[in-house]
């Protein structure tokens, strides 16, 4: 037989949840009226499919989702509900990254990381809102598990974190605040084996995989560049670092969405209480024992809403950055409460991770 029983065991949960998020996600995708920033996003997607129109502007962020848009308009014709299509294909496809992180986090607390990221509250309804959020925290969420496979050996996977890393500044502006969290994280980490080990282990993790990192950077390029200057139609756009954080630093330093430091807790504290409790739970019970990839997303979550609490723009949809890096922490925590018979019993939890 090709699927035999214990294809069906470890699979059949994964494929329900598929089921789930599908339905979530996609009924009565187009029925609620347009938030203002979506009929913009929309509106300039339609433009771009008639008249190939299109220039980087980082007040409406970058120009992967206005592609992706415009090619379901024209696939599938220009609807409410088609606009929002793509974002809520991203949503459904985070449980695909859960699949693919399973060697990362171990099975089941893959399982419930993508149960999580499903039921979300703030995560699906942006899932379903035609925003940039959710389909940047997927490519960026992509590009992590490409590292993870890249510094296991993978040679391939150098690439793939270009290609992922490209699409998500390609995405969103986030991902600048993404990529400065994981350096200081990174950076904490290390200073914990004290300043000259710390200096000394850059240097040589930088020389080893220095033809990786070249690729990466490569591939990175090959995909930023033609999407921001549209086939290189606007040359200008090739340098939108630039552009894209001398804007939005400018957006930080004027408060344009102005909100206190605390705006985004009761939010936080109302919607995603279950992932943040339980990945805290999780941290405090394992404490010294973690292993690097608890430290590093522990450290990460805090940095998450630290950063978030800092910056001028206080919007509601940021709150989708700040949960990312509890939903595994939370997984570890629920796989451990609800024991090794959920998912199958596939795969121990990491008790070294």
């Amino acid at each position: 037989m090709v699927f035999g029983v214990s294809w069906v065991r470890r699979c059949a949960p994964w494929l329900l949840l598929v089921v789930v998020s599908l339905t979530l996600h996609l009924w009565d995708l187009g029925g609620r009226s347009y938030h203002h920033d979506e009929s913009i996003h929309a509106h300039a997607s339609y433009v771009l499919l008639q008249n190939g129109s299109y220039q980087y502007d980082p007040t409406y962020h970058g120009p992967l989702l206005y592609y992706l848009t415009a090619t379901t308009f024209a696939l599938a014709g220009d609807s409410d509900f088609t606009a929002r299509l793509p974002i809520a294909l991203a949503g459904v496809l985070i449980i695909a990254v859960a699949w693919a992180s399973r060697r990362i986090l171990g099975v089941r607390p893959a399982w419930w990381a993508a149960l999580l990221a499903t039921i979300s509250p703030i995560w699906l309804y942006y899932g379903r809102f035609l925003r940039m959020d959710i389909l940047e925290v997927l490519v960026a969420s992509c590009a992590f598990v490409a590292v993870w496979r890249a510094v296991h050996g993978s040679r391939r996977a150098w690439v793939w974190i270009g290609v992922w890393t490209g699409l998500a500044f390609a995405t969103k502006e986030n991902a600048f605040v993404t990529a400065a969290l994981v350096g200081a994280v990174a950076g904490l980490l290390l200073l914990t084996t004290g300043l000259q080990s710390a200096w000394r282990l850059t240097i040589d993790w930088i020389v080893r995989h220095r033809w990786g990192i070249l690729a990466s950077i490569a591939a990175a390029v090959v995909v930023t560049v033609p999407l921001f200057t549209v086939g290189f139609r606007h040359n200008g756009d090739w340098f939108f670092p630039y552009k894209a954080i001398s804007y939005w630093w400018g957006q930080h330093s004027v408060e344009r969405v102005a909100g206190p430091p605390w705006y985004h807790l009761p939010r936080l504290a109302l919607y995603e209480f279950l992932p943040i409790v339980a990945g805290l739970t999780w941290a405090i019970r394992r404490g010294r024992r973690m292993g690097v990839l608890e430290r590093s997303l522990v450290a990460f979550a805090v940095a998450s809403v630290a950063m978030y609490a800092y910056l001028g723009e206080k919007v509601p949809w940021l709150g989708v950055h700040q949960v990312w890096a509890f939903l595994p922490l939370a997984g570890f925590q629920l796989a451990r409460t609800f024991g090794p018979t959920v998912c199958g019993g596939v795969g121990p939890l990491p008790v070294s991770v």
